[in-house]
């Protein structure tokens, strides 16, 4: 099950699985009765912005309907269709590779220097990162990258993503213009989260395995708990906690320091698609969806 979530609602795909209702579903953070949004052949991801609400299906396919009801539209439909991320007004996805998008970038990066190395990838494995606001025609090809691209994340203007090929954290403005490397030294990331200044990742640093943070503008990431980093792919932040799941727990650590706490533990069955806002953390467990109060600092 995909989580997701806007001011007022929560969002999620389910394939149907252990006799669960099959479709996109959204319901009140107060509570009360599901509404089922649309139907799908197979469970792939589910991202609201502010006036819309898109998700994959089998093909893969990208659909967008309205929040306030209606039929879903096919976007894209093809196999080059990998990892999307949602925040604010904007979408942003990994697609098939636009040779103009490429060219505006190449022509606004520096020329390569002469130690640099050559690509290591086919034309075959090459990928574009797309974002659309709402109600914008087209979608804006915002950076040439590879099909190895993993951990899409849109925070503010700017989306986000971990390059495998590298081994880094990159980003670019979502309107498009040149990459910024965030982190380097960066791999094995199983879970990317932004707030109004920072990024946070589940992964690799150097040697070091655990949950990291740093700056959005880019800089070098600081270790805040050293993690099973295959045992963690939930995480989320405020301004003061990062919080992530592990095993059969969900624990929060500042980011001024401290050991982390545990939230709950031991009494589910496996928390995950942890979301959050100001005063409630949402999670689901097993065949449930959750609503914690957040603990006071």
């Amino acid at each position: 099950m995909n989580l997701a979530a806007d001011e007022t609602k929560l969002f999620w795909v389910s394939s149907g699985y252990n006799r669960a209702p099959k479709g996109v579903f959204s319901v009140p953070k107060a509570g009360g009765t599901p509404t089922k949004l649309a139907d799908v052949n197979q469970a792939m991801g589910v991202w609201p912005t502010k006036d819309n609400v898109y998700f994959y299906d089998a093909g893969p396919e990208l659909f967008v309907m309205p929040k306030a009801g209606g039929k879903p539209v096919s976007m894209v439909e093809n196999d080059a269709l990998g990892p999307a991320a949602a925040g604010g007004d904007t979408l942003c996805w990994l697609g098939a590779f636009t040779p103009q998008g490429a060219s505006e970038k190449r022509a606004a990066a520096p020329a390569p220097s002469a130690s640099a190395q050559p690509e290591k990838f086919l034309d075959s494995d090459r990928r574009t990162i797309y974002c659309k606001k709402d109600g914008a025609a087209r979608a804006v090809p915002v950076a040439p990258v590879t099909l190895f691209v993993q951990q899409l994340l849109v925070a503010g203007d700017r989306v986000y993503w971990l390059s495998s090929v590298d081994e880094s954290i990159q980003s670019a403005a979502v309107s498009g213009g040149s990459k910024r490397t965030v982190a380097s030294q960066v791999k094995g990331v199983t879970a990317l989260v932004g707030n109004k200044s920072s990024i946070l990742f589940v992964g690799i640093h150097g040697t070091e395995k655990g949950l990291f943070v740093v700056d959005q503008k880019g800089g070098a990431p600081r270790k805040l708990v050293a993690l099973a980093t295959e045992w963690t792919r939930d995480l989320a932040a405020d301004e003061t906690f990062a919080y992530y799941t592990l095993n059969r727990g969900l624990f929060r650590i500042a980011f001024s320091g401290g050991k982390p706490q545990a939230i709950f533990l031991g009494d589910v069955k496996a928390p995950k698609g942890t979301v959050l806002d100001d005063s409630s953390l949402y999670t689901v467990d097993g065949s449930y969806l959750r609503r914690l109060k957040k603990p006071s600092p």
